[in-house]
């Protein structure tokens, strides 16, 4: 048993019957590590990104939630939603948009990953 970045336990075992893939495919978070090394043109490429990460343990069948919220719309429960969506999700997958930071930001973050999916909030 060991745990990922985003607190979720790993359970994965020869021995692990269909029910127990089922439930870990329902509440399957990808998880990313911060790298430290990051070339020059990626840097100049990201778009106010301050840190780096990497999608690490990402079963082949998972679909990656990405979501970006627009808090100044919805009945200006743009925070309360943010924060629920933070408990819920890995809080990269968050992704709030501004007159400032467009969707690139959270775009650039999943440009590597396979098949993800993606709810606009607002």
């Amino acid at each position: 048993m060991g745990e990922t970045c985003n607190g979720s336990t790993n359970m994965g075992g020869p021995d692990q019957n269909r029910d127990g893939d089922a439930a870990k495919k329902l509440d399957s978070k990808p998880s990313f590590k911060r790298s430290s090394s990051i070339n020059q043109k990626e840097e100049s490429q990201m778009v106010g990104i301050k840190q780096r990460y990497e999608l690490i343990d990402l079963p082949p069948d998972a679909r990656p939630l990405l979501v970006f919220i627009n808090k100044k719309s919805g009945a200006q429960r743009g925070d309360s939603l943010r924060q629920r969506l933070n408990i819920l999700l890995n809080p990269v997958q968050v992704v709030e948009l501004s007159s400032t930071q467009g969707p690139e930001v959270g775009l650039y973050l999943f440009r590597r990953v396979p098949h993800f999916r993606i709810l606009v909030c607002g």
